[in-house]
Parts: C-alpha cells; structure tokens; sequence
C-alpha cells in the first residue's frame, strides 16, 4: 500500500471565513487519511513593528498595548481551530508564530 500525500497536513488560520472553510476541509481529508495537522497563525511583524515604520511618535505603552492585542486575537483563532479539530476527534498541533507569514508559515 503506497503512503498517502497527506500525511501531515499544515493549515495556516487567520479567522477568515476562506481559513474557516478550509479547516474544514481539514477536517474532512485527516479523517479521510489520519492525517497529523498543524494549525499555524503568523501574526505580521510590520503590525508588531508600527514604532520603526512611521513618522508618528507612538507611545510605548500603546504599541505593547497594539502587539498583545494581536497576540491575543491571534491565540483565539488558534484555540477555535484546535476546538474544530477535537470536536471531530481529531489532534491538531498549533503554532503561533511572529514575522513574515510567507517566511513563517513554509
């Protein structure tokens, strides 16, 4: 029996209805294929980094404040598809990562 392409399976979540569809279809394929399934959300460095890339004088506070809004949304896109996952009886790893999402994600 040959292996199949779907092995493992890498779902980049970003809560929008297209990553939503595609979660499940996830769902549907590592069912299908016992698939092992990472679930990664990048949240971009630029919004991280709004204090280099303006002219503005931002306060500190304010962009902490920025950065731990973002890692938090991000944290919840990733906790609601890891909830997804477990209600079908499936594992799912996530990962929440900081930098370029192109860099990121491959």
């Amino acid at each position: 029996m040959s292996k199949s392409y779907f092995q493992r399976i890498l779902l980049a979540a970003d809560g929008s209805e297209t990553s939503l569809h595609a979660e499940e279809l996830t769902v549907i394929l590592a069912k299908k294929f016992h698939s092992k399934v990472t679930a990664v959300h990048v949240v971009p460095e630029q919004l991280l980094d709004l204090g280099a890339k303006t002219t503005a004088d931002i306060p500190k506070a304010v962009l902490g404040e920025v950065s731990e809004w973002f890692t938090k949304k991000a944290e919840a896109i990733l906790a609601n598809a890891e909830a997804v996952f477990q209600e079908e009886g499936l594992k799912v790893e996530t990962k929440l990562a900081h930098g370029d999402p192109a860099d990121e994600i491959i």
